[in-house]
């Protein structure tokens, strides 16, 4: 697997329009990128990304990572090149610090 793999795309699951991606690394976390009329910076055109904990290697979903110092992992007003950015941050098990510097 490389840093970070696609492994499902399409619609919202949730029905809010527009679309959600769901990439997962080989250490067991990912990410949720979304880009709907609710997510944050969809006004720009900007995507949402939360960071996943994956169960198993079978599981295609994930759960939404909470931390201490973060509380839930999700931040809005992304462009494409910071999505990529924090899903290698994602790979290389330094999604905390990203989170930390980008607020």
């Amino acid at each position: 697997m490389k840093k970070h793999e696609l492994i499902s795309k399409g619609a919202h699951p949730a029905g809010l329009g527009g679309t959600r991606a769901v990439y997962k690394c080989a250490n067991g976390y990912g990410a949720s990128v979304i880009r709907t009329p609710f997510s944050y910076g969809h006004e720009d055109d900007l995507y949402e990304v939360g960071v996943l904990k994956f169960n198993d290697e079978d599981d295609m979903d994930g759960d939404l990572v909470y931390t201490e110092l973060c509380g839930d992992m999700v931040v809005g007003h992304l462009t494409w090149m910071e999505v990529v950015t924090l899903l290698n941050a994602i790979g290389d098990n330094k999604a905390e610090t990203w989170f930390e510097l980008a607020k």
